[in-house]
């Protein structure tokens, strides 16, 4: 089994489609949280695939284990950084660009 890490990068994807040098950020388009949403079902495929579905709030059960009124942050360009991997460890050297490229087409970023 391989760990991906999803924790700080050298770079984020801030607001229309900018880089900005440093750590997390929140998701205030809804293109970019379909993407990253999509690249979270590509390392986890089995995940369920009604979750696909971004305006949807999930709760997690009814026992409160923990909660944070922070607002929620996430490192984007890490993450799509360990999709990559997970695809290479996966398909292989010969067969991962191809999988890359057609996330990029299913998301009209090509």
């Amino acid at each position: 089994m391989v760990a991906y890490d999803f924790g700080v990068g050298q770079f984020l994807f801030g607001s229309m489609g900018q880089l900005y040098p440093g750590g997390d950020t929140v998701v205030n388009y809804a293109k970019v949280a379909e993407i990253m949403l999509d690249a979270l079902l590509t390392i986890f495929p089995e995940a369920d695939i009604t979750s696909k579905d971004i305006s949807q709030m999930y709760y997690g059960g009814k026992k409160l284990i923990y909660f944070d009124e922070a607002i929620p942050m996430i490192n984007i360009d890490s993450l799509i950084s360990n999709m990559s991997l997970y695809l290479y460890d996966r398909y292989g050297k010969k067969h991962y660009k191809d999988k890359i490229y057609n996330f990029l087409i299913v998301q009209d970023l090509h």
